[in-house]
């Protein structure tokens, strides 16, 4: 048993500015299984490859002796002619041909000239006994399942009169039945005589198949383990492997989804209208003008005295205040600026300018000296309340600008007219379209990693940063956080956000201006029953949407830091303590406002008096497909059932099944249908009927698919990172009928560094690159298009316990800013540890739905063979 049938001796092997392989010892005894494990780009295969003669002898150095005599392999003929057998991920088989044609392809058994195929037929019918495969072998290799065709390749390998067979993860495209029938089937071989190496990241199976254990890392050997003294866990595999503890593999995150603030309004409008004795009806919109108006068309056929309207398109809605207007309701525009209408009778917001002020104040209560550098960020351009925001900062910063205080780093109109005492709102306008953020974190993180990649290392140090909003914030203030120039930020934003209020308690974030939205719809329902009334609402302030005055009722905003968020959040009722970690126990009492007091009799009953017409809310429905049929017309069959599910914002959905259950046809039947079947059923996408022709109608309307073939489907191997990531998203680099090769160079290496691809140029061939590195790379080929849902198929197939914590820890962070993901897996625990619901698929139904707290390995499965 300790007789060792290979034994590789300080192999090195190198590539340009590569050493993918330094000094590397490997031993294997015969007769056993040796299983060789690492993260991918630790040299697995690459030893392998050596051992094959895929690099021949003298593009290595080091000595291979097997069955002990030193081995100078020059090609795989050699290797496979001394007995040795490498079964690859990529499987070698020829679709068209019959399972005996490919067992015995390049090795025909002959008679004279001419093969002899009755013997052939023959002996491929005993190597299939010997791996229990009970098959016609005249059987073409197209009409197998993948597991069946696994056994067709470890046959054909067994026709060779292999000693030593490598299998590089012979697991990962298989179904959970079908992996432990190979493992069967491979310990059986090693009951034969067969020697066997298999590489493999599906730790729960190494540790159940192996006898030794070599773990590789960086090129190197790190230790080599003996599993029958009890030297092998999952715990110290993963040490070993990755070069640190990782107790967890799955990120800790918050599987039930932030409550919308829309959601928390509409509960309070209806709790104090009702109970100050108005009947109330709220709607949601998604900023679709025909929506919009069809919401309005509603409450105006029920006869209400006030609309309320918090405008998620400022277009649309003004368009359905016009409406309101014209039918002689009250308009109130609610927190969001209806801009350029003539139709709104009075604002109920928060002073924008003010929170401007508030966070522009903060920057300046904290600088010292002279040349503070000073980044700058806003929101849209096209929104005036963003615009309003900025102003407010810019009366408080210009001056602190001119007088050499701040000096600007990221707008070159902005440092144009730093010397200026003020700015008129062109020239603000000009400033804000240089640094706008649209509100989008992940545009917002690009912009601030561009931003400091321009920058030298004088213009970082201690630095002061304007940035619009908390979600922006938190993405602005991890890139500043990651760059090593920056010695501290102090950082603003606004909307006492859950994610912002951790990040000021951590010190990641410096302040927040907080809006009381308690307070808000408090005003909105003292305005809305004053008008009830017949009174005149008492007004504050005034502000031009760009053709009136309109009269406004402003709450008061606060600024909340480090010192104060407890009372302020916490203490105040707004927020629980155990939503975060760093606080004390909850208050004993909440001091929440509370809603205002019936003062007239109520109306008549069944009477509406106050319409509300609310932002489609996060916990709303993003995607719904409703009895979605699919046929496949190249195999003549019904391949999907009358399929109904949905998704909603900020959630990971998982999608469960057996190996042919029908989840990646559902996706990619939802993802413009590239496979041409015949559909019939309803896909609505943020609450509009779609009707796809193809992926790019898909891709147009914020849905991405991530497949589950990186090699043959997501990526173009021969080409480099940059034109990879770029790929599905060209238009926006294109200037002039010509793609900008700086930008697409600095869009790569933005996700580079945001998805830690490793790789020591965006230039880099894909090829070349770990699998890990390579689904990082299919990643950012698809966040680059900005979608709202993303649809991943298996996103950690066939990659190492180091990259899938990454792969997740980039999942939690994206769903964390709104987006949305729609996971197919084949592994129950990955389903398990990142799902918030679950959908299980069978024969092309969907058989349950599971809420996470409800789900586990036992009903997933028992739903997955109903």
């Amino acid at each position: 048993m300790n007789t060792p049938i290979l034994e590789m001796k300080n192999i090195t092997k190198q590539f340009p500015g590569v050493k993918a392989l330094n000094n590397v010892s490997f031993r294997v005894n015969e007769g056993e299984i040796h299983c060789l494990v690492g993260e991918n780009g630790a040299g697995k295969s690459t030893l392998m490859k050596v051992l094959s003669g895929v690099y021949p002898h003298g593009d290595y150095s080091g000595d291979i002796i097997y069955c002990g005599e030193v081995q100078k392999f020059s090609s795989t003929r050699d290797s496979e002619d001394a007995g040795i057998a490498i079964i690859y991920q990529e499987l070698a088989l020829i679709p068209e041909l019959t399972v005996y044609e490919n067992i015995f392809l390049g090795n025909e058994i002959t008679k004279g000239i001419q093969i002899d195929w009755n013997e052939t037929v023959r002996r491929a019918d005993q190597m299939l006994k010997k791996v229990r495969l009970d098959i016609n072998p005249a059987t073409k290799i197209k009409d197998l399942g993948i597991g069946k065709q696994q056994l067709v390749e470890i046959a054909k390998a067994l026709s060779h009169n292999v000693k030593l067979l490598v299998l590089d993860e012979p697991t990962s495209a298989l179904n959970e039945s079908d992996s432990e029938n190979l493992l069967n089937i491979i310990r059986g071989l090693k009951d034969s005589g067969v020697t066997c190496i298999m590489i493999s990241h599906k730790l729960k199976e190494v540790i159940s198949i192996a006898d030794t254990v070599t773990v590789l890392r960086d090129g190197q050997t790190v230790c080599t383990l003996d599993a029958h003294k009890g030297e092998v866990s999952e715990y110290v595999l993963i040490k070993y492997m990755v070069g640190r503890e990782i107790n967890n593999i799955y990120p800790d995150r918050k599987h039930a989804r932030y409550e919308p603030r829309w959601m928390q309004d509409k509960t309070r409008f209806q709790n104090a209208l009702n109970a100050a004795g108005y009947p109330v009806e709220i709607l949601f919109s998604q900023g679709d003008s025909a929506r919009e108006k069809a919401n309005v068309e509603s409450l105006i056929s029920k006869n209400i005295k006030v609309l309320i309207i918090c405008p998620q398109d400022a277009a649309a809605a003004g368009a359905a205040a016009d409406e309101a207007h014209a039918a002689g309701i009250k308009v109130i525009s609610y927190d969001r600026l209806i801009t350029g209408s003539s139709s709104v009778d009075y604002y109920v917001t928060f002073d924008s300018i003010s929170v401007g002020k508030a966070q522009g104040q903060y920057l300046v209560d904290h600088a010292t000296g002279k040349g503070n550098p000073l980044y700058l960020y806003s929101g849209a351009a096209s929104d005036n309340n963003a615009f309003l925001i900025f102003e407010g900062a810019w009366e408080v910063l210009q001056p602190k600008i001119a007088d050499g205080t701040f000096v600007i780093k990221n707008s070159a109109q902005a440092v144009s007219l730093q010397s200026n005492a003020t700015l008129t709102h062109d020239q603000e306008s000009q400033i804000i379209g240089q640094i706008t953020t649209n509100w989008d974190f992940t545009t917002a993180k690009i912009l601030a990693e561009s931003n400091l990649t321009a920058a030298t290392a004088v213009d970082k140090g201690n630095v002061f940063v304007l940035a619009p909003n908390d979600g922006t914030a938190r993405s602005i203030a991890d890139a500043f956080a990651a760059d090593k120039d920056v010695k501290s930020y102090v950082i603003t934003g606004q909307d006492a956000e859950v994610a912002s209020v951790q990040y000021i308690i951590d010190g990641k974030q410096s302040m927040t201006v907080f809006k009381d939205v308690r307070t808000l719809v408090k005003d909105a329902i003292s305005t809305a029953v004053s008008i009830l009334q017949g009174q005149t609402p008492k007004t504050t302030a005034t502000y031009n949407n760009g053709k009136i005055d309109v009269p406004a009722i402003q709450s008061p905003v606060i600024v909340v830091d480090k010192s104060n968020v407890q009372s302020a959040l916490i203490d105040s009722g707004y927020y629980q303590a155990s939503q975060f970690t760093g606080f004390g126990a909850a208050p004993t009492a909440s001091r929440a406002p509370a809603a205002p007091a019936a003062t007239v009799a109520p109306v008549a009953t069944g009477q509406l008096a106050v319409g509300i017409v609310l932002p489609m809310a996060m916990e709303e429905v993003i995607l719904e497909v409703k009895n979605w049929n699919a046929y496949d017309p190249a195999i003549g069959r019904q391949i999907l059932k009358n399929i109904n599910f949905n998704m909603k914002k900020g959630e990971i959905v998982g999608l469960s099944g057996l190996m042919g259950s029908g989840r990646t046809e559902l996706a990619l039947s939802i993802f413009g249908n590239p496979a041409g079947y015949r559909i019939d059923g309803e896909l609505d996408v943020k609450g509009k009927e779609m009707h796809f022709n193809d992926p790019r109608d898909a891709i147009n309307a914020g849905i991405a698919y991530v497949t589950e073939d990186r090699k043959g489907e997501g990526l173009i191997l021969i080409q480099d990172v940059k034109q990879n990531i770029s790929l599905a998203n060209l238009q926006e680099l294109v200037k002039n009928g010509v793609v900008d090769k700086n930008a697409e160079i600095q869009v790569a290496n933005e996700y580079k560094t945001s998805l830690n691809i490793k790789t020591p140029s965006v230039e880099q061939k894909v090829s070349n690159l770990s699998g890990g590195n390579q689904q990082k790379v299919c990643l950012g080929k698809w966040l680059f298009v900005k979608p709202d849902i993303l649809i991943l198929d298996e996103p950690t197939r066939g990659i190492d316990v180091g990259a899938k914590y990454e792969i997740y820890t980039i999942m939690t962070k994206l769903v964390e800013q709104g987006l949305s993901i729609l996971m197919i897996s084949s592994e129950l625990p990955e389903i398990l540890g990142m799902s918030d619901r679950v959908y299980v698929v069978s024969f092309g139904r969907i058989t349950g739905e599971l809420p996470i707290a409800e789900a586990n390995q036992e009903k997933i499965m028992k739903l997955a063979t109903d």
